[in-house]
């Protein structure tokens, strides 16, 4: 950004940043910008830049904390001080909370006793404590200002209080007979034998206090299908019935909780801890980990009720499982494979159970297999080697065979079996197909597939990616039918195939770089075209390769560089007039210029630099 170097230049900026959306959008993109110009700012201070600064700071904190980057402007002692003093005198003919918050900002403890005589408003002293640095000096300050001159005690944070609650909620569910207890307390509470549960949750939710949440869902399960209301019969007899059905209700609702919660939220005892880990060692050896899935509708997965949470634990906590168990969950989509993996000590095992879940691809989930056969690659698990060639002719999904095709060459397996299964893959695979090949400098095979899918492209994006792996070839049809195909559909056709991509290649600065003089004139053609508005650019801009190629073209020898030349300076001759742009063409004879005479090496004297201008 340029520069600003007086107030005015300052005042128009910061007069944009009392409009939040448009401070939004610009320090997103521009905050450490933002930074410079706010401190840069400070040498130009006048009142009036002040006022503005805390105007659109007013504007910021209806949405927005204060922003760091304007904390700077108050750095300087005399801007300190005057907004000190400008924010009391706001406070205390207005009483607006938002000056309190910036206030809260730049406040320091010593400047409290200036707050003290001039505001009188508890709510303002509690904006303040809310928007100072918890646990601080200067906040346990405002809270004793508060008590004392107010009787205003703080209330605890809506956070701590909600964190006190779910650890209680938590806590409940580790003991059967506490849990009985509570709910039988619950009538007791609410002074009835019968209690309308729906309204019960409705009416806790304004006071979540009142009653264990976890007591009302666990209530609310219980209630027969089509009714509202639960006697006191119902709930002891099922407690007295259904003991077992409650266990596996309670150790649920543990895992549940724990899946849930923020890192730190609940807090668990070692006792719980012993709890939980008695729980596991007993299922565990009982219950399967794997899934299975419905072979009509893939989506459709069966799975053990305690699976997830003997696999959440499993992956939570240092709990010894034989390696045969952890196996079993190499297909199961809520297991953590690379955690899992890396706990079984026996890889021969593993392997071979990831070269039998391939075998069973048909039956299995799609990203599953792929993910697996991606680690068979990886580990080079040469028996899986021919099941994912397989996978490949499969009517497995286009995507993941895609991803499986990309990680075949990635690990460098060999490319003959792919290219003997070629005939069988759709388009798009072939364009991926042909990508990796090049990525792997097995060119002439690429050539080999690529002018077959122009002939009857099933799309114009594989006609495109056809044409644009080709002219990466430096194949001279390509270019052009590349210039055919963009004059006659408005569209641009040229872009790089490898744009974005890691290729792994050592690339040049562009990708065309033909050297063949003969095809200057379709380079000149695709110039024009990039010239032209009413053709529909890409996401990249095409001038710059065309440009790219026409200087590689020009540098090969000096018969080369003439004729470029020439052609360039008729180009503006024959299309001055037509299009706005075509004056920069000057420039690219300029660098082609350059680049020629960089090459070459050599230096001429003045007199000689005129001869071989003249003769252009």
């Amino acid at each position: 950004m340029t520069k600003l170097k007086n107030p005015e230049s300052f005042y128009k900026l910061f007069k944009l940043f009392i409009n939040r959306e448009a401070y939004y959008t610009w320090t997103n993109t521009e905050k450490e910008e933002l930074k410079r110009i706010v401190k840069q700012s400070t040498y130009c201070y006048t009142p009036q830049l002040l006022d503005l600064v805390l105007q659109a700071l007013r504007s910021l904190t209806i949405v927005f904390n204060l922003d760091e980057a304007f904390i700077s402007f108050f750095e300087n002692k005399n801007i300190h001080t005057d907004a000190i003093n400008k924010l009391l005198d706001f406070l205390q003919q207005e009483n607006d909370w938002h000056d309190m918050v910036i206030l809260s900002k730049i406040i320091k403890e010593e400047e409290l006793p200036l707050l003290y005589p001039r505001v009188n408003n508890p709510n303002l002293y509690h904006v303040l404590y809310n928007h100072l640095p918890e646990n601080t000096s200067i906040a346990k300050k405002v809270a004793e200002h508060l008590q004392k001159e107010y009787n205003y005690e703080i209330p605890e944070p809506i956070e701590k209080l909600e964190k006190a609650r779910k650890q209680e909620e938590f806590n409940i569910l580790f003991d059967k007979e506490k849990f009985y207890l509570a709910c039988m307390n619950i009538f007791q509470t609410i002074g009835s034998t019968t209690i309308n549960i729906r309204k019960l949750r409705v009416s806790n939710r304004n006071n979540p206090q009142q009653i264990n949440r976890t007591l009302l869902s666990f209530l609310f399960d219980l209630l027969p299908e089509g009714q509202e209301n639960l006697t006191k019969t119902e709930v002891e007899e099922y407690f007295k019935n259904y003991s077992g059905y409650l266990e596996d209700y309670l150790h649920n609702k543990i895992f549940k909780a724990l899946q849930s919660s923020k890192e730190g939220e609940i807090i668990l005892t070692d006792n719980q801890y012993e709890h939980i880990s008695n729980w596991f060692y007993k299922q565990i050896n009982v219950t399967h980990l794997n899934i299975t899935i419905n072979k009509i509708e893939k989506k459709q997965i069966n799975m053990y009720l305690k699976a997830p949470a003997l696999l959440y634990y499993l992956q939570s906590f240092d709990f010894i499982v034989p390696d045969e168990k952890l196996c079993e969950a190499i297909n199961n989509p809520y297991a953590d494979f690379d955690l899992i993996s890396n706990r079984i000590q026996n890889k021969d095992l593993l392997h071979s159970e990831i070269v039998k879940l391939l075998r069973n691809y048909p039956d299995e989930i799609d990203t599953i297999i792929r993910d697996r056969a991606v680690y068979g690659m990886k580990q080079k698990i040469k028996e899986a080697y021919p099941i994912i060639v397989e996978i490949l002719q499969s009517d497995f999904d286009a995507v993941c065979k895609e991803n499986l095709l990309k990680e075949w060459f990635t690990n460098q397996l060999p490319v003959d079996p792919i290219l003997a299964i070629r005939t069988t893959f759709n388009q798009p695979l072939l364009i991926e197909l042909c990508q990796q090949l090049i990525r792997q400098n097995y060119n002439e095979q690429a050539k080999a597939i690529l002018p077959k899918l122009l002939d009857q492209p099933e799309s114009d994006k594989i006609y495109i990616s056809a044409l644009n792996l080709l002219i990466w070839l430096k194949d001279p049809k390509a270019l052009q039918l590349s210039v055919e195909y963009t004059k006659k559909n408005k569209k641009m056709a040229l872009h790089d195939p490898f744009h974005w991509m890691d290729t792994g290649l050592s690339l040049p600065e562009n990708y065309l770089e033909y050297n063949d003089i003969s095809l200057l004139p379709d380079l000149l053609n695709y110039l024009e075209l990039c010239l032209d508005d009413t053709i529909q650019p890409t996401r990249e801009w095409n001038g710059s390769k065309i440009e790219h190629n026409l200087t590689h073209l020009a540098i090969q020898s000096e018969e080369q560089f003439i004729q470029v030349v020439s052609a360039l300076k008729n180009f503006i001759t024959d299309h001055t007039g037509k299009y706005p742009d075509v004056e920069r063409i000057h420039f690219l004879i300029e660098k082609v210029e350059k680049q020629y005479y960089e090459k070459k090496g050599q230096s001429y004297s003045f007199k000689e630099s005129l001869q071989i201008c003249a003769s252009l």
